[in-house]
């Protein structure tokens, strides 16, 4: 009963903190901008504007972003009457029609990257620390935390689909760009993925009804259909002393690859278009797996005996986790198991004007979750005066958070470029205010290329002059 109860709490743990070590994937301001070197992630058609690239470690790209359906920091945060202090409030949270929520959170380094050109290939190569965590609950889940069951006596609280997704990984990765045809220029990078960490749950059935018994006063009803898979997570979930974070970073037990395609189609000298589909692939977790789930589909609950005066040995908190344990008995098995990424889709439009200084974009981007599809729009203007400098604002649509204003800019002063872009400009202002918000910035080493313009003129096939 011991063990079970140090695996019930360590994963609510584990649940609890690990979004907070990462900071939605930003992306949609910078797309398009082939004067970063580092937009050829969201599409490896992307060719940039250098004969030889060369990533500062750890600061040649720093990305992060953070997205909730349901709510800001200021909503659930909010002032007391007569006071400045702030207190946790939920009402607006759980009054929302959106019956599952999530809160979204990612984080990438490059670690390494280096790129240059063999004729009119370009080639990609470098090392790339991606995590991902994603928070499901369900309304009913925050009605639960927040107002307890007593107003909820002979009614179930459907918890299914709340739940946690975690992924941390080491992209290896290398990525060609080359022209296919007159005007089409095709790009493809190969990942091979060294798995670090995964925590996923799923919860096909969950719920919870509180019903009056006569001779107990009331008693809980939980229908407990769950699963946790866990891996690289061994020494937090049973002794968090005997975790190595060096033996964490060097461990190639779970591989995956995965596939990246992009296409940039030039339509006459002022039109183009792009595609591309990111992370299309797998990773296969041999490390340490296990897999959590419950024995019982239902249990009942009528709570716990604890004397303060005698039970000097445990404190209340590990007496209920016992006792929740104990109905729950937790089966683990260590089978081999796989998780998918989570696929994402481009498809951009550009207008340039003839004289290539002014551009506008219309972008279409998704992302395939677990039993949905996420979509934003985008709509940008950039203005580059020189090969020296552009600046792009930005607008993007979220469906729970549609007002997202963005900024992206890059300076070359050689041999460096220093570039910046945010999804949403407002969370430098105001961030706690703000549901999505995204940056990525970076700083690379760049040796110039003959060839800068940002889409070339119908009698060039990418960096090759076609004679009319």
């Amino acid at each position: 009963m011991r063990a079970d109860s140090n695996i019930v709490r360590s994963l609510v743990w584990l649940i609890l903190i690990l979004p907070a070590f990462s900071l939605a994937q930003s992306g949609l301001t910078e797309y398009g901008m082939s004067g970063i070197p580092q937009a050829s992630v969201q599409n490896p058609a992307f060719r940039p504007h250098a004969s030889l690239i060369i990533g500062l470690p750890a600061m040649s790209s720093v990305s992060a972003g953070v997205y909730n359906t349901a709510f800001s920091f200021d909503d659930i945060f909010v002032p007391k009457p007569g006071d400045d202090s702030l207190h946790l409030d939920l009402t607006r949270p759980i009054s929302s029609k959106t019956d599952i929520n999530y809160f979204s959170e990612n984080v990438a380094i490059d670690l390494l990257m280096l790129g240059f050109k063999i004729n009119n290939t370009f080639l990609t190569m470098g090392v790339r620390n991606r995590l991902t965590s994603r928070v499901y609950y369900t309304n009913d889940l925050m009605k639960f935390v927040w107002q307890g069951n007593a107003d909820y006596v002979d009614q179930q609280l459907n918890l299914t689909g709340s739940g946690v997704y975690q992924e941390h990984l080491n992209d290896y990765y290398l990525g060609l760009s080359f022209p296919v045809t007159y005007g089409i220029d095709m790009g493809v990078r190969v990942n091979f993925l060294q798995g670090l960490s995964n925590l996923e749950t799923q919860t096909p059935q969950l719920a919870l009804l509180t019903r009056t018994n006569q001779q107990l006063g009331y008693e809980l009803i939980a229908q407990t259909d769950f699963q946790v898979h866990t891996s690289g997570l061994t020494g937090l979930l049973t002794d968090s002393s005997s975790f190595s974070p060096v033996d964490y970073f060097l461990a190639f037990n779970n591989i995956g690859f995965s596939l990246d395609v992009g296409i940039d189609a030039r339509l006459g000298d002022q039109f183009a278009v792009q595609a591309s589909v990111i992370d299309f692939g797998k990773i296969y977790w041999y490390g340490s797996p296990r897999t959590y789930s419950s024995s019982a589909d239902e249990v009942s609950f009528t709570g716990v005996e604890y004397d303060f005066t005698t039970d000097n040995e445990n404190t209340p908190s590990e007496v209920y986790l016992d006792s929740l344990s104990s109905l729950l008995h937790v089966n683990e098995n260590r089978n081999i198991y796989a998780t998918t990424l989570r696929t994402k889709l481009f498809v951009n439009g550009q207008y340039f004007t003839l004289n290539r200084k002014n551009s506008f974009n219309l972008l279409f981007a998704g992302r395939f979750l677990e039993e949905s599809f996420e979509y934003a729009l985008s709509f940008g203007y950039t203005f580059a005066p020189s090969e020296k400098f552009a600046i792009k604002l930005n607008y993007s649509y979220l469906k729970y958070a549609p007002l997202n204003v963005g900024l992206g800019f890059y300076f070359n002063f050689k041999p460096f470029q220093i570039y910046f872009t945010t999804d949403n400009l407002a969370a430098a202002i105001k961030p706690t205010g703000q549901k999505y918000m995204g940056f990525h910035f970076g700083i690379n080493i760049l040796i110039p290329s003959s060839y800068h313009n940002d889409i070339p003129t119908q009698k060039q096939i990418g960096n090759t002059i076609v004679e009319p």
